[in-house]
């Protein structure tokens, strides 16, 4: 009889274990849909304004780099040096341009999937394409902030060169240059809207698995079991 009740007693911890265990990856699904879900409408807020936002200043400050850059080549007494940073500043206004009008009237991949996201069903495969896409889209969000900032840094470069040669000729461009300067070390150390939804997202859901604590109860031979532990 005794080895009956602790069969049972196995039986039962056993199957009350196993749905625990169910029910915890149930918490967990539903804990990254929830911030997913928050990523997700963090960079739908951010867009379309902020790709607008920085086509512009990309198309603004790009043509004044090819409006300078011609006046440069148009002047006869234009040293050679002053016709190298002529075509960079040329080359690279004219870079920003097409990014400009390239971001003006082509939505990102990103502002596709909020709502891919939502219409799906089923939770894991959710989860998985929400962290696969949010992935790649602060990938390339990166990878396009580094480009412009690279742009960016380059055009404050060549407007100090051209001070550097000539100060009273390019008096202006001292101060531009400077404050080029000062907009490209802001967008190294700053964030696109992907990079800041992913880190967060990563860093909230990775501080979520540390230290939770769990437990479990069961019945036991006249008594029930009960206890707690805390998993890393």
């Amino acid at each position: 009889m005794t080895q009956n009740k602790s069969i049972i007693s196995v039986t039962s911890f056993f199957i009350f274990s196993l749905s625990l265990a169910h029910a915890q990856v149930n918490d967990t699904i539903r804990s990254k849909l929830d911030h997913l879900k928050t990523a997700f409408k963090t960079i739908d807020n951010s867009y379309p304004k902020t790709r607008y936002f920085g086509a512009g200043i990309s198309l603004v400050f790009g043509g004044l780099s090819d409006l300078k850059g011609i006046s440069i080549l148009d002047d006869d007494q234009a040293t050679d040096s002053e016709k190298i940073m002529a075509y960079a500043l040329l080359g690279i206004g004219s870079t920003r341009m097409v990014d400009a009008l390239y971001s003006f009237f082509s939505s990102t991949s990103i502002e596709k999937d909020p709502t891919k996201f939502q219409g799906m069903k089923d939770s894991q495969q959710k989860v998985e394409f929400g962290e696969t896409k949010l992935k790649q889209a602060a990938k390339h969000g990166k990878f396009m902030r580094y480009f412009r900032t690279f742009l960016e840094g380059g055009t404050s470069a060549a407007y100090l060169y051209l001070y550097n040669l000539d100060s009273k000729e390019y008096d202006m461009q001292i101060y531009i240059g400077i404050a080029l300067a000062g907009v490209t070390a802001y967008k190294l150390l700053s964030r696109s809207p992907e990079e800041k939804a992913w880190n967060h997202y990563k860093n909230t859901v990775g501080k979520e698995k540390i230290g939770k604590l769990n437990y479990y109860f069961s019945p036991f031979p006249k008594g029930f079991i009960a206890g707690v532990y805390l998993k890393f």
